[in-house]
């Protein structure tokens, strides 16, 4: 990770890529506060089973993945580093989330002109 060289002033964080200010790094500015919307970028990483699963079988990884988030370590490795979990938002939260940032991403890569080859 970062920390320890943002820590011993290695490396200076010139700005984050949430919509908000981070609370591990209260001083750097965000992309959005330097004048660039169009840089958020939301970092993210979840866990998916195909649509229809039975729930029984969704609830297992579900609560696993819950109780290693709940574990005060990892709760606070994730803080000290800037990592944000969604972990208790569930599905109603996680899809527009998805779908959002897919939408967003995709608009990026259509103005950059990349496409397939």
């Amino acid at each position: 990770m970062l920390r320890p060289l943002i820590d011993t002033g290695k490396v200076k964080v010139l700005g984050t890529t949430g919509a908000a200010r981070m609370a591990a790094l209260p001083d750097a500015p965000t992309v959005l506060e330097a004048g660039s919307p169009d840089a958020i970028n939301a970092g993210a990483t979840w866990v998916s089973l195909p649509a229809g699963t039975d729930p029984k079988i969704v609830s297992k990884p579900s609560d696993a993945l819950a109780a290693v988030l709940a574990d005060p370590g990892i709760a606070a490795d994730l803080a000290a580093n800037g990592q944000v979990s969604i972990a208790d938002k569930g599905q109603a939260e996680l899809v527009p989330f998805i779908v959002e940032e897919t939408a967003r991403n995709k608009r990026v890569v259509e103005r950059a002109g990349i496409g397939e080859r």
